[in-house]
C-alpha cells in the first residue's frame, strides 16, 4: 500500500495514437492515490517525470465522491462519467464501463475492486452496492465511493469547442487541410479523436508536472536516480528525437505540437532536481562526492535448473565466498540439503539467527541452509556473501499449496460465460420460449422488494422477464450466416417444432457418438501413474504463475493420461495464454513413465521454437530432446531417426516429417499436435492411424469450425484457456495507410524501450527491397530478413540471432505466424494486411506482447 507505480505513456506523441487505455487507467489511479498527502514510495519513469500534466487541483476536482443520502442529478453524473473517459456498456463487466437503466447507474471505477450499483430516488442516492461483474449479483452495501477519472486529462465540451475554434488558426497552411478536416469532423460533434492528448495542450493548461502532485504531501519528496548522468543524457537524446519527429511530421502536414508544448526542458529538470534531496546510485563516482556504499545486487533466479545452481555454488566455493540459503519452511530446507548432499557438496543446516548462520558459513566453508523469511536473494562482492531464497531456487510455485482447486463458476450457464460479450440487441435463446432479443437488465418491484430481471423481446413486441437467478434458462444465440433470425412468438408453436426437429437430429447424432464412444472405451491405451516427486518438481520449476484455466487444463490432461482410455483432448486458448506449458507437463508425465513423446508442429520455425523451449524447460532433468526438420542435415536426421527407433530419444519434435513411414518409435506414449488445422488431409489420415494407439493432445488458438472439426478429427474432450496471464496488456491494433513516418515512429518507440519489431512482408521477391527501405528509414536499427526459401542453416542462424537480440527488426514472411515466443517483440507491422485472412491476422497478433 505504500508503493505506487506511475507507468509512462509508452506512446510516441507524433504517431497520432492515444496511449493504451489500461496504461491511462493505471496512471490516473496512481495520481488519485498520491493526492493528497501520500507518504510512501512512487516508482515512475523518465517520460512520466518530464511530461506536462493538468493541475493537481483540476484532477482532484474531476474525482467524484458519492455518498448514500447525497444529492446529484443523474443526468449530470452520466455527463461527467463520459467526460472522465468512461464508456457506456450494458452489462458492466470491465474497468471504465458504466450503464444506466431507470433510476440505476452501474459503474466500475479503478478506486474499487468491484463495480458498484448506485440506486437513485430522484436526485438522491438511495443506496450503493458492490456487485459481481460475472453474475451481476449484488455482494454488499457501501456507504460511499470515489469515481476516479480513467485518464489524467478530463476534457469538457468547452475544451473541445475551444480546440475546434483555435485549431484552424494554428494549423492554417494548405498542407494541414486534409488532416485538420478529419479531426474537425470529430470535434464538430463534440467527440474526441485518437491521439487528442498530444494536440489538446493547444487550449488546455498543462503547466504542471509530477513534482506538483508530489508536493501535495506534507513532506518534500526525496528522489532516487539510478544514474543521474545517464538519466540526463537519456532525456536529452529523447528530446532531440522528439524534435526530429516533430520537424518531419510538421513538414508533411501532420497535426503536431512542438516538444516544448508537451514536455519540460532539460533546464527545467535541472532546476527541479536542485530543489529536492537527490540520492544517486552509481557504479563509479568521483572521490569528492559524499557516498554511501550499497554493494548489494539481486541474485539471479534459477527456475528449478539445478545443474546451473550447482555450477554457480561450486564456483563461489572455489573463490572462498560464503553461501547462505534462507527458506520459508523446514521441509524445503531439508529438501535442498538432500539435493546438495546427493551431489557431494558440503552442506549444513543452521537453526540460529542469520548472523550466526553467515558466520558458520565462513568458518566451515560450506553451504549453510537455514529457515526464515526473506523477500529477495542478494549478493555482495565486497563481503563475499551470497544469500538466496526459495524463489531463487524453486520459484513462486513453492509458496502455493500443492493442490489448488480451479475457480468454479457460480452458475453453470453458457449465458454467464458470454455475459461480458452480450450487448443490448443481441439474440438469445430461452429454453422454453425460444429465440428473443436481449433488452438489458431491469428492476421490478416495490421499495425493498425490488428484484432484477433480464428483459427479452419476442415477436409482436411481446416481452419476457427472466429472474437474474434463472440465467441458466437462457444463452446467447449462435447462428450460421449473416441473415437475421426469425423471432419466436410467446405461446406459439414455432419453438416447439424447432425443438422437435433438433431432438430428432440429436438422436441420430447420439447414435453415432455412442458408437464412437464405445470404440474409444473399448480401445485399451496406457494408464500413466499419478505424479511422483520428480513430476511435482518439474511442475514447480514453471517460472510463471499458472492461470486458473491453465491449471484446470493441466489437471484435465493428467487425469485423461491416468485413464486406460486413450486421450484425445483439444486445448483451445488465445495466443500466448500458456498452451505450450500444458503440452510440456503432459510430455514430462509420459517421459517420466518411460514412454516416448512426439511433438508435431506445422512449420519449421515453430518446430525449432518448440525445440528451444523444451530444451530450456527440461534442462535440469535427464531427458533427451531432439528435432527433425529442414534445419537439420540429412545425416543428422538419419541418426535421430535411428536413435528414436532404439528408444534413445525421449521427446522428438518436428514438422510433418515426423509422419514419414521411416520414423518409428520404440514406445510412443503421447502425441502433441500444435495447430492441427494447418495440416493437410493426407497428413490427418496418418494422424488418425497414430491416434488409435496413443494419447493425443492438440493445441490450437484458431480451431476450424465445429462441424468440420468433428468430421475430420472425431469427437474429443475440450479444455479452454481464456484467462490471460497476469499483468498482460491487451494488444492494441491500428489500421493505417502505408507511411514511412509511421513505420519510423513505431520502430523508434520500440527501440527506445529496448524492444524488438517484427515487420511482416509476405512477398519474397520484394522482401529485400522492403528491408532496405526499413534500414533507410531507421538507420540505427539492426535489420534482418527471414523467409522460407532461405538455406536451412542460414534461416536458423537469423532466427537464433533475432531471439538473442542481435537484431532489432526482423523483416519476414508468414514463417513467423505460429507459436514464435519472442519476449522482446512488442511491435508488429503488417504490410498489405488486406491480403491476409482473419485467422492469419489473429495468429500474427499473438507474436507480440508475450513478455
Amino acid at each position: 500500500d505504500r508503493v505506487v507505480v506511475i507507468p509512462g505513456a509508452e506512446t510516441d506523441p507524433y504517431r497520432g495514437l492515444s496511449p493504451h487505455p489500461e496504461i491511462l487507467e493505471k496512471r490516473a489511479a496512481a495520481l488519485w492515490r498520491i493526492l493528497p498527502g501520500f507518504e510512501g514510495f512512487v516508482v515512475t519513469s523518465l517520460s512520466s517525470l518530464v511530461t506536462r500534466m493538468p493541475s493537481p487541483a483540476d484532477f482532484l476536482n474531476n474525482c467524484i465522491r458519492l455518498e448514500v443520502g447525497g444529492f446529484i442529478p443523474m443526468s449530470h453524473l452520466l455527463t461527467r462519467l463520459r467526460q472522465l473517459g468512461y464508456v457506456r456498456e450494458d452489462p458492466v463487466t470491465e474497468l471504465g464501463e458504466f450503464s444506466w437503466r431507470g433510476g440505476i447507474v452501474d459503474v466500475f471505477s479503478p478506486s474499487s475492486e468491484l463495480p458498484v450499483r448506485i440506486e437513485f430516488f430522484g436526485d438522491e442516492i438511495e443506496s450503493i452496492r458492490t456487485f459481481d461483474p460475472a453474475t451481476q449479483r449484488s455482494t454488499g452495501l457501501v456507504p460511499q465511493m470515489d469515481i476516479v477519472p480513467m485518464r489524467e486529462w478530463s476534457v469538457t465540451e468547452r475544451d473541445i469547442s475551444a480546440w475546434h475554434d483555435k485549431a484552424p488558426d494554428f494549423w492554417n497552411e494548405v498542407r494541414f487541410a486534409d488532416n485538420l478536416g478529419e479531426k474537425l469532423q470529430f470535434t464538430e460533434n463534440h467527440e474526441l479523436f485518437n491521439g487528442f492528448e498530444y494536440l489538446f495542450p493547444l487550449v488546455v493548461d498543462n503547466r504542471y508536472s509530477l513534482f506538483d502532485y508530489l508536493a501535495q504531501s506534507s513532506l518534500s519528496p526525496a528522489i532516487v536516480l539510478p544514474s543521474p548522468d545517464r538519466f540526463r543524457s537519456e532525456w536529452k537524446d529523447l528530446l532531440e528525437g522528439f524534435q526530429r519527429d516533430y520537424d518531419d511530421h510538421h513538414l508533411v502536414g501532420d497535426l503536431v505540437l512542438p516538444p516544448e508544448r508537451l514536455f519540460f526542458s532539460p533546464q527545467w529538470l535541472e532546476r527541479e532536481l536542485a530543489g529536492h534531496s537527490v540520492y544517486s546510485i552509481n557504479s563509479l563516482v568521483d572521490q569528492d562526492t559524499e557516498t554511501a556504499p550499497l554493494d548489494f545486487h539481486l541474485e539471479r533466479k534459477y527456475h528449478g535448473r539445478v545443474q546451473e545452481l550447482l555450477a554457480d555454488v561450486n564456483r563461489w566455493r572455489g573463490k572462498g565466498e560464503r553461501i547462505v540459503f534462507v527458506l520459508n519452511s523446514k521441509g524445503l530446507a531439508e529438501r535442498l540439503v538432500d539435493i546438495f548432499r546427493e551431489y557431494e557438496i558440503d552442506v549444513s543446516f543452521c537453526e540460529g539467527d542469520f548472523e550466526e548462520c553467515a558466520a558458520a558459513s565462513r568458518v566451515r566453508r560450506s553451504v549453510t541452509i537455514t529457515q526464515g523469511k526473506l523477500s529477495e536473494g542478494f549478493f555482495s562482492d565486497s563481503l563475499g556473501l551470497h544469500v538466496l531464497t526459495q524463489d531463487n531456487v524453486f520459484e513462486e510455485s513453492e509458496l502455493r499449496p500443492a493442490v489448488r482447486k480451479p475457480v468454479q463458476r457460480e452458475v453453470p450457464s453458457a449465458f454467464l460465460s458470454d455475459f461480458k460479450d452480450l450487448k443490448i440487441g443481441d439474440y438469445v435463446v430461452h429454453v422454453d420460449h425460444g429465440l428473443g432479443i436481449f433488452r438489458g437488465l431491469k428492476q421490478i418491484g416495490v421499495s425493498e422488494n425490488l428484484r432484477e430481471f433480464v428483459e427479452l423481446a419476442y415477436r409482436d413486441e411481446a416481452k419476457l422477464y427472466v429472474p437474474i437467478d434463472r440465467l441458466d434458462l437462457i444463452q446467447k444465440y449462435s447462428g450460421a450466416g449473416e441473415a437475421a433470425p426469425t423471432l419466436d412468438r410467446l405461446g406459439g408453436t414455432s419453438w416447439e417444432k424447432t425443438k422437435s426437429r433438433v431432438k430428432s437430429s440429436m438422436r441420430e447424432l447420439a447414435e453415432d457418438l455412442l458408437k464412437l464412444y464405445a470404440r474409444r472405451e473399448m480401445a485399451q491405451g496406457h494408464a500413466f501413474p499419478s505424479d511422483d516427486s520428480l513430476a511435482k518438481e518439474f511442475d514447480e520449476a514453471f517460472e510463471f504463475e499458472e492461470t486458473p484455466d491453465q491449471h484446470a487444463a493441466i489437471q484435465d490432461t493428467k487425469r485423461d493420461m491416468e485413464s486406460p482410455r486413450p486421450m484425445d483432448r483439444l486445448v483451445c486458448g488465445d495466443v500466448g495464454y500458456g498452451k505450450t506449458e500444458v503440452g510440456m507437463r503432459a510430455a514430462f508425465k509420459a517421459v517420466n513413465d518411460g514412454k516416448q513423446v512426439a511433438i508435431l508442429a506445422p512449420t519449421t520455425v515453430l518446430a525449432f521454437q518448440h525445440y528451444t523451449t523444451f530444451r530450456q524447460r527440461f534442462q535440469a532433468f535427464p531427458v533427451r530432446i531432439d528435432m527433425i526438420s529442414r534445419f537439420r542435415s540429412r545425416q543428422e536426421i538419419q541418426q535421430v531417426v535411428k536413435d528414436t527407433a532404439l528408444g534413445l530419444v525421449d521427446i522428438l519434435i518436428g514438422t510433418h516429417r515426423l509422419l514419414s513411414k521411416d520414423v518409428k518409435f520404440r514406445d510412443l506414449g503421447l502425441l502433441v499436435i500444435d495447430e492441427e488445422q494447418r495440416f493437410g488431409v493426407g497428413q490427418k489420415e496418418r494422424l488418425k492411424q497414430l491416434k488409435t494407439k496413443v494419447d493425443v493432445l492438440t493445441l490450437s488458438a484458431t480451431p476450424i469450425p465445429r462441424t468440420l472439426n468433428m468430421s475430420l478429427i472425431g469427437l474429443r474432450d475440450l479444455s479452454i484457456i481464456e484467462t490471460p496471464p497476469k499483468d498482460r496488456l491487451a494488444i492494441q491494433t491500428v489500421v493505417v495507410k502505408f507511411s514511412r513516418n509511421i513505420i519510423r515512429s513505431a520502430i523508434d518507440l520500440e527501440l527506445k524501450r529496448k524492444g524488438q519489431v517484427l515487420f511482416l512482408h509476405n512477398t519474397i521477391d520484394t522482401i529485400y527491397s522492403i528491408a532496405t527501405m526499413v534500414q533507410e528509414i531507421v538507420p540505427e536499427a539492426r535489420v534482418a530478413v527471414g523467409h522460407g526459401q532461405m538455406r536451412e542453416n542460414q534461416l536458423e542462424e537469423v532466427m537464433l540471432d533475432y531471439l538473442n537480440y542481435k537484431y532489432d527488426v526482423l523483416v519476414s514472411t508468414t514463417i513467423i505466424e505460429n507459436g514464435l515466443d519472442i519476449s522482446r517483440a512488442n511491435t508488429l507491422i503488417v504490410n498489405q494486411a488486406d491480403r491476409f485472412g482473419l485467422a492469419q491476422l489473429y495468429q500474427l497478433r499473438g507474436r507480440v506482447g508475450r513478455s
